[in-house]
């Protein structure tokens, strides 16, 4: 009789697997759908069906913060989690001074925190 509890156990535990595992290819669908909700202008030198969420991160949050309208920023933060957003944001090596400005004082931070206003000091001529 255990024997048979715990093949039945065993079974629900398969199928809530399978089902979490569908639930996995349906959320990577969902991701993929939403990169085609991004406002059209922003990826206009791509073919928004070769981007994919998690390699192309570090292209596709840099894009959307500095040429981006409210939603594109607010569905942004809907598919990556705020930190890894942050942590991009400031290993970048390319930024504009005002989404520097904005997202340094949005995690309270300095502007000289991101890469990409540092390598910009870097490369001013002092003549």
């Amino acid at each position: 009789m255990i024997d048979n509890r715990e093949s039945g156990i065993e079974s629900q535990a398969h199928s809530k697997f399978k089902i979490q595992n569908s639930k996995l290819t349906e959320l990577d669908s969902k991701l993929t759908n939403s990169l085609n909700s991004f406002s059209n202008y922003l990826f206009w030198d791509t073919d928004i069906t070769d981007l994919d969420p998690e390699r192309n991160a570090y292209y596709i949050i840099p894009r959307v913060v500095d040429y981006g309208m409210q939603k594109d920023v607010k569905l942004l933060f809907m598919i990556y989690a705020e930190d890894f957003i942050k942590n991009v944001l400031l290993s970048v090596p390319y930024l504009h001074k005002q989404t520097i400005s904005y997202f340094a004082l949005k995690y309270n931070l300095t502007s000289d925190s991101f890469r990409s206003f540092r390598k910009r000091l870097e490369n001013q001529n002092w003549k």
